[in-house]
């Protein structure tokens, strides 16, 4: 089903087409709304029409669903899954950070000073294996191997 291809409910002199971005899974309609239909009590008023608002909302989310159910699909245990491509690379909005991405730490003396001489910082094992017991026992403390 296409944007073009919309069920009967809505009447067709009304029915403005969206822009897609499906990978955001993002309906646009770009059009400037009739204040006058918007606002039927008067253009002064702050009361907006809530069931305007709801046809334009439904229009746009059917022709949304529209577009996600001619999306090529995967059969999984649940149903089909649609297939999104990726975000980054074919979405049409870049949605923006609330913060900017975090700056790299400086590195400290020791860290400078490891990566020179070759130094990894590992854990020891808790455990090591006794070869005369042929068990695991403990490092330090009790049941210790030795």
């Amino acid at each position: 089903m296409t944007a073009m291809e919309v069920d009967s409910d809505i009447p067709d002199e009304s029915l403005e087409l969206c822009t897609f971005d499906v990978p955001n899974i993002v309906a646009i309609n770009s059009r400037q709304v009739s204040e006058a239909a918007l606002y039927p009590a008067g253009l002064g008023s702050s009361v907006a029409d809530d069931d305007f608002l709801l046809r334009k909302t439904f229009e746009a989310t059917q022709q949304l669903i529209g577009e996600l159910w001619s999306l090529p699909t995967t059969p999984s245990d649940v149903g089909p899954l649609a297939v999104l491509q990726d975000a980054t690379s074919s979405g049409l909005i870049d949605i923006p950070r609330e913060l900017s991405p975090p700056e790299a730490k400086a590195e400290t003396k020791w860290e400078k000073f490891a990566a020179e001489k070759g130094i990894i910082n590992t854990k020891r094992d808790r455990k090591v294996f006794d070869e005369a017991a042929g068990e695991w026992g403990y490092r330090y403390g009790y049941g210790r191997v030795g």
